[in-house]
């Protein structure tokens, strides 16, 4: 019988990891915690975790992904 694969995931900031919970419960993706909190989850449950995670990432970071057409408009975001 072949062992499930366990996979983890954690936000070291307490505030995201917060977030991250709650948006877990709210969508009802099923999901255990570790002693360290991390998220524990199957492998068929990864892309739901994971587009959880990116929720809670693009609300705190909303400019992650944006584009510019120029240098200019760039600018206006600091990087980090």
């Amino acid at each position: 019988m072949k062992k499930k694969t366990k996979r983890f995931m954690k936000f070291e900031d307490s505030a995201l990891q917060a977030a991250l919970l709650e948006c877990l419960r709210h969508s009802g993706i099923a999901y255990k915690l570790n002693r360290d909190g991390a998220v524990v989850f199957a492998g068929q449950d990864a892309a739901s975790v994971v587009s959880a995670a990116h929720q809670v990432r693009d609300a705190q970071f909303p400019w992650y992904f944006l584009k510019w057409k120029t240098e200019r408009e760039a600018v206006r975001y600091p990087m980090f």
